[in-house]
C-alpha cells in the first residue's frame, strides 16, 4: 500500500471559515448571473411583444377596419378591442393586447387614440 510522504497538516478553524465565505461569495454570483439570464430571456419576450403589437398598430392606421379581432401568430393572440373614446363619435380607443396562447398570461398591453374620419360605427 502507497504512503504519503507528504503530511497534510490540519486546517484551522479560521482557514476553514475563510474558505466557506469565499464559496458563499461564488455562489452569490453565479446566482445573480444565472438570475440576469433568466431576466434578459423574459426582457426579449417582452420586446417581442412590443413589436408585434406597435405593428398592429400600424396595420390598423394603414387600413381602418374597427372589428374587434383575435389573432395567433407564433405562440402569441393578438387581440385588437375598439371603443369609443369618451363618447365621442370621431375618436375611437385602440388596445392591442398581447397574451401568450397557451395560457392567455398578459405580456404587453398598448392603447392609442384614432381619429375616426369616416364616421364609420363601431
Amino acid at each position: 500500500m502507497a504512503t504519503l510522504k507528504v503530511k497534510i497538516c490540519a486546517s484551522t478553524l479560521v482557514e476553514t471559515i475563510i474558505s466557506i465565505v469565499i464559496l458563499i461569495i461564488c455562489m452569490g454570483i453565479a446566482t445573480v448571473v444565472v438570475h440576469n439570464i433568466f431576466r434578459a430571456d423574459r426582457l426579449n419576450e417582452q420586446f417581442f411583444a412590443f413589436v408585434l403589437a406597435k405593428n398592429e398598430l400600424k396595420l390598423i392606421d394603414e387600413a381602418p377596419t374597427y372589428s374587434d379581432e383575435i389573432t395567433v401568430k407564433d405562440k402569441y393572440l393578438i387581440e385588437r378591442s375598439f371603443s369609443r373614446y369618451k363618447k365621442n363619435e370621431l375618436l375611437i380607443s385602440v388596445e392591442v393586447r398581447i397574451l401568450h396562447a397557451h395560457d392567455n398570461a398578459l405580456i404587453y398591453s398598448i392603447k392609442k387614440v384614432l381619429v375616426n374620419y369616416n364616421k364609420w360605427e363601431i
